[in-house]
């Protein structure tokens, strides 16, 4: 899936083609809950970031994603863009 203009709950405006880099269900087994997740990539934006969810938000390299916590359900996207399948 392309999207040529999506705005998000971070505030921002992603254009020219983002391209989905992966999507799949993940079930919160403790929470009852399934949600399905998106992650794309994204070449360029206009905005500004907005912090509605998190303590922090900060731009860090690929490299030291690992050093950080995630939720469950982000991992398999943290060991994708980890990984050397990975472009960007």
């Amino acid at each position: 899936m392309k999207i040529k203009q999506i705005k998000v709950v971070a505030g921002l405006i992603f254009q020219n083609n983002c391209e989905e880099l992966i999507s799949y269900n993940f079930d919160y087994k403790d929470l009852n809950k399934r949600v399905f997740i998106y992650f794309y990539l994204v070449n360029n934006f206009s905005g500004k970031v907005l912090n509605n969810f998190h303590k922090e938000l900060k731009w860090i390299e690929i490299k030291d994603i690992r050093e950080y916590d995630f939720l469950e359900g982000d991992l398999k996207i943290i060991d994708y863009i980890s990984s050397n399948d990975f472009k960007y």
